[in-house]
């Protein structure tokens, strides 16, 4: 059924697309002689790759990928508090180290398990749930990795303090957290690389634009990063340029300012520091027309893999970029506006500083630095386990014991010992992280730019006092809300209160508005009870004497209310209660039931009952354990229905066009749908997608729209036209799964699919019957619910959010947020929490983190997985139960770039133009930094941000 607005529509087909970050070329590699030899590969970003039929725009936000302040976990929350540290040798005899740590929640009182497992191929890392008197053991942490279920030995606890410097030198090996850049000026029509090195000043705009770069710094005495610079004696010159960004302190390596030779032609010294850079950035004085003459193969580097190209316009005062990554170079972002054009210094500045350090970033993920550093993990990590596993003169009982246990009866000796040896370990911890600080090495700074900015994914309140735990919900056009929960079922209208439009004797588990019908779909459970009743003896029932069987009386099902009986024929005054044996099954039944929207639009509180759902209930469905529709964009509304091991297409009898013509004459309800056919399946689904065919056969085309199921341990698809089921994927042996959802992926019109179990995402061609990990990605936590909204895609689970590149998988936010809920993301992204917010007027009813029983919480983590020092009891069990819930909304334009929201008309599905701007008229800041009104909220805030990231004046 059609979207009210193209961009709309893109953008919630999940439709992405990689042409954003440029396409590869061949580019031939010249020689001073003007002989041309072979060539390499570069991805070319310009800003121009798209077609002018593009009708959505570059998602070009700056952020940056796998921010250390995140990513660092080691750092951030093991050193200085105490944690426990395993080594072990896997299935495979290759050696690990497990560092476990019970800490809270981001501040947010909630405790929780962080592990990070180290091993040659990196460190993964993923957060488990607390639960209360539970703590988890090693085994069943293990559990949660790839192929570390099976292990010949268990691994043994390390309790040297020493061993914390050892891991953080392993967690060291990521990269650096600063950075060195090679900046190289190049004068019009000079191609060679000796000719670009050998220029000894360079141009008013090179001056000018090293400026914007950051501080032009004397070298000598400099006691901050230098970037393998001399601070000496000016051995590589008196001066260079330096600056910090996020955290991140980085030094230029200007042309210009290294040591020149008239004697050399080379210029070898220039050379050695810029040709050592991963990064550089080339200047190409003259203007944008200079920039098509600078080939990145000119540059006799193996080590350089990215080259951003600049130039300066005089003309209009702006300047133009370029990248050129290495073919075997990652995808990074942000991706290059189009036209790529900076009328805005200061924001130019920010979008390369970004796209520099995230190049870098990626550019470690090539093979050949993977390989250096998967070499020297592996010797790092062989020879600790060779000295912790070797070391025997330290086996005590205590090393012996379980993650588990704890040691309450311990004699006062060895209790003192341990309590000594955990002040040790955190005092050696705290040293450790103070030594890094003070170096410079700290992955936790966000000092200068950036800090204060608002994030495409910043929330939105929508409504700040819902006082009931949602079960489900879904958007209802730009400002309403349809929300069920165990009180019933809700309107929420933004600026307006709720009202009830199902008393809680509805209890819907799945629902879905269909403006483009005018109908709302909903999967209602009804509580049943189902007797059967037996009779032992046959005389009873005058049965004939001496059969010796048991037999059925009869059956039944009845509800709360209903009274059922069985009469026995042929003895009306018999009381055979003594002969009857009644076998009794609760459960509940599913139907779906269609509602048209317009029942609730009228002005009277009428709330529905469940006896007003029998007339709107559709028929073939009972049983059904859930439900899928097809996205908007198709020809015809599609429903497929789980029963069972089978599977119900419906569809609905109007076209979106014909109701688009007629919407007054669209009225039916559950008459609408039209049965299509049933397909048999060998188990019962646990999750169902629809995948849109671009040429389906509704569409005149040759192909058909197909099924995704996930079950027990794979994903399948099942032929819509023909029932045909074919494997798709399935979870690698080993691996306990837990599927999460199937997201249908469109990019360039192929759909794929985005599977998604554990806390793992796979990328699957629908096309291609084979599959490859080359794409997988991990998330830090097992999520609940998955969204896309290219270019990000995002988790959620019940107390975090976490937001990733679609493209490459990199972190780029992580959110605490308690109770946190998934309720739609048809259009923008609506979830509900219990934080941050609270209202000065109702702070009798909310839950206060700073005293809890009239004392003084700490909110330093406990002081092991198993030990709960620094949790209260009421927080362990049931923290915030008094907090209402805040509704939030981050919009869905902002996040894939637009400028700004779509003008949508509900429940018309008729495709309107949207008066848009060019994007050739728009400035970068327009681009970059779009932001919609903010409307007047009643909360305090209007974002769930923890207060101490924000500005001082939004406080």
């Amino acid at each position: 059924y059609c979207s009210t607005s193209s961009n709309d529509l893109i953008s919630r087909r999940g439709v992405f697309s990689r042409r954003h970050y440029g396409s590869v070329e061949l580019l031939p590699q010249v020689e001073a002689n003007g002989q041309d030899v072979i060539g390499r590969r570069f991805r070319v970003e310009s800003g121009e790759t798209l077609g002018k039929d593009e009708i959505f725009g570059s998602p070009s936000t700056p952020v940056l990928e796998n921010p250390e302040y995140q990513t660092r976990w080691y750092f951030k929350y093991f050193l200085g508090k105490l944690h426990q540290n395993y080594v072990g040798v896997d299935s495979e005899k290759v050696p690990f180290f497990l560092s476990v740590v019970l800490t809270d929640t981001n501040s947010q009182c909630v405790p929780q398990y962080r592990v990070i497992l180290w091993k040659k191929t990196g460190a993964r890392k993923i957060c488990l749930t607390y639960t209360p008197n539970k703590p988890l053991t090693v085994k069943q942490i293990l559990s949660n990795f790839p192929n570390m279920e099976k292990l010949e030995k268990g691994p043994k606890e390390i309790f040297s303090p020493d061993i914390q410097k050892d891991l953080l030198l392993l967690e060291e090996q990521e990269g650096s957290v600063n950075f060195k850049f090679g900046v190289l000026y190049t004068r019009p029509n000079q191609v060679t690389d000796d000719e670009m090195f050998s220029n000894e000043t360079g141009s008013v705009e090179f001056e000018r634009f090293t400026a914007l770069l950051g501080d032009k710094i004397r070298l000598k005495g400099w006691d901050k990063y230098r970037g393998g610079l001399d601070i000496k004696g000016d051995m590589t010159g008196k001066y260079s340029v330096y600056t910090i960004y996020e955290g991140h302190e980085i030094m230029f390596h200007v042309s210009t300012l290294l040591p020149y030779s008239k004697d050399n032609k080379q210029q070898v010294e220039r050379k050695r520091h810029i040709g050592n850079d991963i990064v550089n950035i080339v200047f190409v004085d003259g203007g944008p027309s200079q920039m098509a003459n600078f080939n990145p193969s000119s540059i006799k580097s193996q080590f350089t893999h990215v080259f951003a190209v600049v130039s300066y316009s005089a003309e209009d005062q702006s300047y133009r970029l370029a990248v050129y990554s290495e073919e075997s170079v990652p995808l990074f972002g942000p991706s290059l506006p189009c036209p790529s054009v900076f009328r805005e210094p200061g924001d130019f500045r920010e979008f390369l500083l970004v796209k520099l350090i995230n190049g870098e970033k990626a550019t470690f993920n090539t093979p050949i630095f993977a390989q250096k550093r998967e070499r020297t993990l592996d010797m790092l990590i062989k020879d600790l386990c060779s000295e912790q596993l070797g070391d025997s003169s330290r086996a005590t009982m205590l090393n012996r014991r379980a993650f588990s246990d704890v040691l309450p009866d311990a004699p006062r000796g060895s209790r003192r010992k341990e309590e000594a040896r955990q002040v040790e370990f955190v005092r050696i911890g705290q040293a450790l992280k103070l030594e890094t600080i003070v170096k410079g090495d700290a992955p936790t700074s966000l000092a200068t730019t950036g800090l204060y900015k608002r994030a495409p994914w910043e929330p939105h309140c929508f409504y700040p006092d819902f006082a009931h735990e949602i079960l489900c919900g879904d958007s209802w056009g730009e400002s309403k809300l349809v929300l069920s929960t165990e009180s019933g079922v809700f309107v929420v209208e933004d600026g307006l209160s709720h009202k009830q439009i199902f008393d809680k004797s509805v209890s819907i588990k799945q629902l879905t508005v269909v403006e483009a019908h005018g109908i709302l779909l909903f999967r209602a459970d009804k509580d049943f009870l189902e007797a059967h009743v037996f009779c032992t003896n046959p005389l009873v029932l005058n049965l004939p004497a001496g059969t010796g069987e048991t037999y059925k009386v009869g059956s039944g099902s009845f509800h709360s209310g209903k009274e059922f009986s069985i009469g026995f024929p042929g003895r009306p005054h018999c009381s055979p209660s003594r002969h009857l044996q009644i076998l009794l099954i609760a459960g509940r039944d599913s139907k779906i039931h269609v509602f048209r929207l317009s029942d609730f639009e009228t002005d009277s509180n009428e709330v529905f009952t469940r006896a007003e759902l029998k007339e709107h209930k559709l028929d073939r469905t009972r049983g059904c354990t859930m439900y899928a529709i097809s996205r908007p964009g198709g020809s015809h509304l599609r429903m497929v229905i789980s029963i069972g091991k089978k599977l119900l297409v419906m569809q609905w009898r109007h076209s979106a066009a014909w109701t688009a013509w007629c919407p007054a004459s669209d009225t039916d309800t559950v008459e609408g749908f039209q049965y299509l056919k049933e397909i048999s399946l060998t188990e019962s689904p646990t999750l169902i997608t629809l995948v849109d065919c671009t040429t389906a056969t509704s569409a005149g085309g040759a192909a058909d729209n197909t099924i995704c199921i996930g079950y027990k341990h794979q994903f399948d698809l099942v032929s819509e036209r023909t029932g045909e089921i074919s494997k798709l994927f399935a979870v690698q042996d080993g691996i306990r799964a837990h599927l999460v959802a199937s997201l249908d992926l469109y990019e360039d019109e192929e759909p794929e699919l985005l599977l998604c179990y554990n806390n793992t995402c796979h990328f699957q061609k629908i096309s291609d019957s084979t599959s490859s990990n080359e794409f997988d990605f991990h998330w830090n936590s097992i999520p609940s619910d998955i969204v896309c909204a290219f270019p990000y895609v995002l988790a959620f689970t019940s107390d975090s959010m976490e937001i990733r590149l679609i493209i490459n998988g990199n972190l780029v936010q992580t959110m605490a947020m308690p109770k946190l809920k998934l309720i739609s993301f048809k259009n923008d992204i609506f979830f509900a929490t219990t934080a941050p917010e609270f209202f000065q007027s109702k702070s009798e009813r909310l839950h206060m983190d700073i005293k809890l029983d009239g004392k003084e919480v700490s909110l330093s983590p406990p002081s092991s997985p198993h030990c709960e020092r620094g949790f209260s009891q009421s927080q362990l069990e049931s923290p915030r139960k008094a907090r209402p819930f805040r509704l939030y909304r981050i919009p869905l334009h902002a996040l894939s770039g637009l400028v700004a929201a779509c003008e949508r008309r509900c429940p018309t599905p008729t495709p309107e133009p949207v008066q848009e701007t060019s994007s050739a008229t728009l400035s970068p800041t327009c681009r970059l930094l779009s932001e919609p009104p903010r409307g007047i909220s009643r909360s305090c805030s209007s974002s769930p941000t923890p207060q101490s990231f924000l500005p001082p004046s939004s406080k």
